[in-house]
């Protein structure tokens, strides 16, 4: 601000007015100091709001394992009925080892 009242003491009206001047450039350093500082003060806050989000994210999930509940992103699959004769015997056909029996076995 102090920078900014320099230059219009010194009759320059705007900052891009004061082109080439000591003011300028006094100007243009303060201004780069202050988006650097910005520009770290952003960034710190950022990690801390990074790290803090990893501290706690899990946090929630694990208190409803330790209460028996469990999590919502395992799906169970579904129990299968057969409803009918065939597709049972078909089932028990998939999955009956085969070898050493005869073929009357086989489609018993």
């Amino acid at each position: 601000a102090q920078c900014v009242r320099d230059l219009k003491d010194h009759g320059f009206p705007t900052i891009k007015s004061a082109k080439r001047t000591k003011w300028f450039e006094k100007h243009k350093s303060i201004q780069a100091d202050i988006n650097t500082l910005k520009r770290q003060l952003k960034d710190d806050w950022l990690e801390k709001t990074i790290a803090e989000f990893h501290k706690t994210v899990h946090t929630a999930e694990v208190d409803r394992q330790l209460r028996g509940i469990r999590p919502v992103d395992i799906i169970t699959p579904p129990t299968f009925k057969y409803e009918l004769e065939e597709r049972g015997k078909v089932a028990k056909l998939l999955f009956k080892p085969l070898a050493g029996l005869t073929e009357d076995q086989i489609l018993e």
